[in-house]
Formats: C-alpha cells, structure tokens, sequence
C-alpha cells in the first residue's frame, strides 16, 4: 500500500472514530432519558428497566393543563413562523433586488446585530416592551417578528442575490408590480431556503424559555416552560420524586421538532445544499 493510502486511510479512520465519538454523547442522554421515563416513579435510575410505565407520560399531560399550554405554544410558534415567513422574505428581497442609497450599510448594519449577544439586550427590551405595554401579550412576537431576523435576513438575501435579474425585468415588462413578482417567481424558487428558515425559526420558538419566562404569567406559559417551571405533584403522593414524569415531558416536548424534521428532511437538506452552493 502507498504512503499516500495509508495517510487517507489512518484520517478516515480517525474522522469516524470522531463520528462515533459525537453520536455517543448525543445518543446517550437521549437514550437515558427514553428508559427513564418509562422507569417507576419510586425506583433509581436504571439502564435497562425491567418494567415499562407508561402511565409517566399520562401523568405528564394530566398533572398540569398540558392543553392550555400546548395552544399557547402554538399560538407563539404561529405567530413568529407566520411574521418570519412575510417579513423576513420581504427584507432579504429589498436588500438583494431593491438597491437603494444606504442599503448596503443598512444590509451591514443588520448584519452587525448577529455579532450581539441574545442577552446583552435583554434588559433593554424588557424596558421598551414594558413602557409599550404589551407585557403577557403575542405582541411580544408580534414585534419582534416584524422586526426581523439578521441570520434568516442575511440567507434570504444571498438566496435571492444569485436570481438572474432578467427574469424579473421580464415580469415586470409583463406588468407585475413587486408583490406579483415576489408571489408568482420568487417564492416558488425559494421553497427549499425558506424550508431551512422555517425550520430554523420553529426550533428557536418551540423550545425557547428565556422570551416567555421574562415576559409571560403562568396563564400564558407556553409548554417550554409549563413542563418544567411547574411542580409536578401527584395527588397520592405529594411528596414523591417526578423525575420519571420530567424525563416524558421532555420528551413530549421534543415530539414535534422530530416531526417536522422527519417530515422536512429532504427540503432543508437541499436547502442547505443550494443556499450554501449559491451563497
């Protein structure tokens, strides 16, 4: 075997060494918190239970108003997914079909905010949202949806940047205003970007704790914090240890964003190919 073979094969074998490596520590937690959910509530932590309770995730969802709180999860998740799609899209297009004087240090400017810290301005928004007075309102997301995303901005740009500006000359001699391009020939050539975007954002608010912990009441909560800020206490029982409980919230939790995953995989696969081959 030549030098050169065994040095490519001693870099394969160490690159799925790694691999390896970083599916164990992901699989492992997942894997415990699977078998434990299903432990009894008055065992320790095992590896291998010998016995499956499922009755931990009726409990779960029994406990507290799980319902209550799944639709204000989704009345979030809507909100923010339905103002990212309209406003995100709409900014990535100006700053790559609509050029302006200023639009370029307005583009870095969006930009710059990417390099800022989440919690370096929390406690000024918290103020300015107070003084609004939308505190334990959607206007919360509302604003920020309107607002934007720099991240999401910044691929819907590149994205679109790379469009030849001839098929848009085209429509526009046809006699489509920018809505009509926008509806009719953007968004249909961006289903795969918008897919990553749309992903992206659905993680970010399903499982966010921080937003809705500063500014909502308990009536309000969204499941991200109503699983595990709220004390699970079995009527029997008060003083009994819920861990087997907790580990199925999480669990529940994390249902859908396995869904959407499954269900999206080949258009945020494709999405990243072509964002990342067109950026």
């Amino acid at each position: 075997m030549k030098p050169a073979s065994k040095k490519k094969m001693l870099i394969n074998i160490i690159l799925y060494a790694l691999n390896a490596l970083f599916c164990v520590v992901f699989i492992v937690p997942l894997y415990f918190a699977i078998v434990n959910s299903l432990n009894s509530l008055f065992g320790a932590p095992v590896v291998i239970p010998k016995y499956f309770e499922y009755i931990n995730y009726y409990y779960a969802v029994t406990l507290i108003p799980f319902m209550r709180y799944l639709k204000n999860s989704i009345m979030i998740v809507g909100t923010a997914l339905g103002l990212s799609l309209i406003f995100n899209f709409m900014y990535g297009y100006a700053f790559a079909r609509l050029p302006a004087r200023g639009s370029k240090l307005l583009f870095n400017l969006t930009l710059a905010q990417m390099m800022i810290p989440a919690f370096a301005i929390q406690i000024p928004q918290y103020i300015f949202f107070s003084q609004l007075g939308v505190r334990d309102t959607l206007w919360i997301w509302v604003l920020n949806g309107v607002a934007g995303t720099p991240f999401i901005i910044f691929m819907y740009r590149q994205y679109l940047y790379q469009i030849p500006r001839e098929i848009e000359d085209a429509a526009i001699i046809d006699g489509c205003n920018y809505f009509n391009i926008i509806y009719h020939i953007f968004l249909p050539v961006s289903k795969t970007i918008i897919a990553v975007a749309m992903f992206y954002e659905f993680i970010a608010h399903w499982g966010d704790y921080m937003t809705p912990f500063m500014y909502l009441t308990e009536k309000n909560y969204p499941l991200s914090i109503a699983l595990f800020g709220l004390k699970y206490v079995l009527p029997q029982n008060p003083s009994l240890q819920m861990t087997p409980v907790l580990n199925a919230a999480a669990l529940l939790l994390s249902v859908p964003v396995f869904i959407v995953f499954i269900l999206c995989q080949n258009q945020l696969v494709e999405g990243v190919v072509t964002g990342s081959v067109k950026g």
